[in-house]
């Protein structure tokens, strides 16, 4: 740059539009983002509206321009969803686009001081601090547990009780050398439940797993740290506790159920509940104990499916196959009547999601438990 030149976002150009929005999508769809990006986007376009009518502009001019040879699309696709920075839930999420939206178009100014892209992001973070603040909590492993053949326990305690609701997940941030490709960050849900004074969390290993994870499973117990910081995540239950629920997990999904169950036991709240739990041999079946004592003491009516060749068929509780239609159709007669939470894998979550639509059940009707990937 030259000495009297200001620096530009090079994004915020005709030529580059494509790659931005191909490349922004896929950021989006990733990272679960896109009520958010949605809501900004309508609030901006909607604001240059109204500003240029106010000001007696060209309409059409104004928005040509925002949408051609502003940043206002790497904006939103890269800048505004960064997790660090911006709100948990989607409701906060939706305000947070909203503040940005309204606040980017040229026009916004108080005196001389125009908007800008930088100053309207940091107006947002200011709010996604005052109605989200981001605690970060350094903690030692206290204990590591298998619970199933592939897959640990790993129990950290808190300094203090920390406020979160059963099905919410935190990033996690553990430095090790020589990290690969897929860096030191990951997002766990919380398989413990608020009610416990210890934070719990499931995680599934490889054969080839990340470097990630081996550091992970190396940690030592009562004297190597992780870093935990922002609680988020939507897929909680209804306030309601009269609506009728089915809890669909695979694999290693059902940490967030385990919170729930274990919530519900703690606070001794029945609510009906169906669940089918879905895995390759009983072995890698988790938190059978939590889900035992459920049905015993809560009336949770569980089965366990099972889709290699070790299932029990004397027992009535373990089903040989696959979560499919016809068996949500069995197990779950009245599915017209349920609200559907799915938690595990990305084809998994498809595939069930897609013998829902078979059955006709509203996408109202369906959650599906959001975190950054399945991450070796």
């Amino acid at each position: 740059l030259g000495p009297r030149q200001e620096a530009s976002w090079w994004v915020g150009t005709a030529v580059m539009l494509p790659f931005v929005i191909i490349g922004g999508l896929l950021i989006v769809r990733k990272i679960g983002r896109e009520q958010m990006v949605i809501t900004f986007l309508v609030s901006t376009f909607l604001a240059t509206i109204l500003y240029t009518l106010i000001g007696s502009g060209d309409i059409i001019t104004s928005l040509k321009e925002a949408a051609l040879t502003s940043p206002v699309f790497f904006l939103a696709f890269v800048m505004l969803t960064e997790p660090l920075t911006s709100p948990g839930t989607t409701r906060k999420q939706r305000w947070y686009g909203a503040i940005v939206g309204v606040l980017l178009p040229p026009q916004v100014h108080l005196a001389s001081l125009y908007s800008s892209p930088e100053l309207s992001l940091l107006i947002a973070n200011i709010f996604s601090l005052v109605v989200d603040p981001k605690k970060r909590l350094t903690l030692h492993l206290r204990e590591r547990l298998r619970i199933a053949s592939t897959a640990m326990d790993f129990i950290f305690t808190p300094p203090s009780r920390l406020a979160y609701q059963p099905g919410q997940y935190m990033e996690w941030t553990l430095p090790h050398n020589d990290a690969d490709a897929r860096g030191n960050r990951r997002y766990f849900t919380l398989a413990s439940s608020p009610t416990e004074p210890d934070l719990r969390v499931g995680v599934k290993f490889y054969r080839e797993s990340s470097t990630y994870k081996k550091a992970l499973f190396d940690m030592e117990e009562e004297r190597d740290t992780i870093t935990a910081a922002q609680v988020a995540g939507d897929f909680t239950m209804p306030k309601n506790p009269k609506r009728k629920l089915v809890f669909i997990a695979g694999g290693i999904g059902i940490t967030p159920f385990r919170s729930m169950l274990k919530y519900l036991l703690d606070i001794g709240q029945h609510r009906d509940i169906v669940l089918l739990y879905g895995a390759s041999s009983l072995s890698e079946l988790a938190y059978r104990d939590v889900i035992e004592e459920a049905r015993q003491t809560l009336g949770v009516k569980a089965t366990y499916v099972i889709s290699g060749s070790q299932a029990n068929n004397t027992d009535s509780h373990i089903r040989s196959g696959r979560i499919n239609e016809a068996l949500i159709k069995e197990f779950v007669p009245d599915y017209d009547d349920r609200t559907f939470y799915i938690s595990g894998s990305h084809q998994m979550a498809v595939d069930v999601q897609n013998s829902l639509a078979a059955l006709a059940v509203s996408k109202k009707r369906i959650k599906t438990d959001y975190f950054p990937g399945y991450i070796g």
